[in-house]
């Protein structure tokens, strides 16, 4: 059973502790150099692009590929205004410590602010242990472990414990959370005729998958989790977007899905993200406006996108119930 989450007028059971909240990051601005600059840390990381032998030649690689797609993944930024993910959060931080009590910091994998800053901060106000919470509901290898590696490397240069949540697919609040955004965009009385329901994760290699990586196993976790409060007329049906690269990727692929449904008939298309916690380009440039055209190129007549929980009370509070489990330990 959860403890019962320590609320701010509550001291934690243990003393110098703060919460790190990890997350990829995104490009601080529209502008070209600093897109490159983004990708290139991304493409950096040989858990996104795993060059066989090639740790050498990593980083030239990274440099290549950003430089030309950088001009491109650009303008999709200024079309959504630059990415809120840092704004949004930091929001959540800002929640998650009224909520318990403790201080909660931002570290993001690929862009400001890194690991690297946050924990000599920490550490220069004294903190002792880290509670690593990543924003990334369902493991992988690709993204999860990526910055747990980062701040553990970092935390270990000043004799910081660091105290590892690894994922929370099915959280009961988590997907309270979710369901909450759907009655908010769909409404209480909804008409589904002719409504398919696409839960949109992002995609993961397939050859990550094949080594071990669970995460396509906690995406249907969440995934079925989200299903069985849907009505059960629905069709539900759990797709991929991002894919980059030449290598082969998980499917059944977003794009690939959404005209097929439109060649079948599909009416109404709503797209519900299920990996994401914060608005971001995969969800504000990728779903609603390259989807969202794919939609009515296909066809399909209403296309509807269920947004992020973001700082929602309810996953503010699935993340305080997960924390509170850790705070009894020595």
């Amino acid at each position: 059973m959860n403890q019962k989450p320590k609320t701010n007028n509550q001291k934690p059971d243990f003393p110098r502790t703060a919460v790190v909240l990890l997350n990829m990051g995104a490009a601080a601005s529209p502008d070209v150099r600093d897109v490159r600059d983004f990708l290139f840390e991304l493409f950096s990381d040989p858990g996104i692009i795993h060059i066989p032998f090639g740790r050498l030649i990593q980083r030239p690689v990274a440099r290549l590929i950003a430089g030309r797609r950088a001009p491109k993944v650009a303008p999709h930024y200024a079309e959504i205004g630059g990415s809120p993910l840092l704004a949004q959060t930091q929001a959540q931080a800002r929640a998650l410590s009224t909520r318990i009590g403790l201080p909660v910091r931002v570290a993001m994998r690929y862009s400001e602010p890194r690991a690297e800053g946050v924990v000599r901060e920490l550490a220069a106000e004294g903190i002792r242990r880290v509670i690593a919470l990543p924003m990334y509901p369902q493991y992988s290898r690709t993204t999860t472990a990526s910055s747990l590696d980062e701040l553990h490397r970092f935390a270990a240069r000043q004799s910081m414990e660091v105290k590892e949540i690894k994922s929370y697919p099915t959280h009961e609040k988590f997907i309270g959370a979710l369901m909450a955004k759907w009655d908010e965009k769909i409404g209480a009385n909804p008409d589904l005729h002719e409504t398919h329901v696409l839960l949109a994760a992002h995609g993961i290699p397939i050859s990550y998958v094949s080594s071990g990586d669970p995460y396509i196993d906690e995406v249907r976790h969440t995934a079925n989790a989200v299903r069985a409060r849907l009505p059960h007329s629905l069709p539900v049906t759990v797709a991929y977007q991002s894919r980059v690269g030449p290598v082969k990727w998980m499917p059944p692929f977003l794009d690939d899905e959404v005209r097929r449904l439109g060649a079948a008939g599909c009416r109404k298309l709503v797209v519900f993200p299920i990996t994401f916690v914060s608005e971001h380009l995969e969800t504000l440039w990728e779903l609603d406006i390259f989807v969202r055209a794919l939609a009515r190129e296909s066809g399909i007549a209403e296309f509807v996108r269920i947004p992020t929980v973001q700082d929602h009370p309810l996953f503010i509070e699935s993340l305080a119930e997960i924390i509170s489990g850790l705070t009894g330990e020595s």
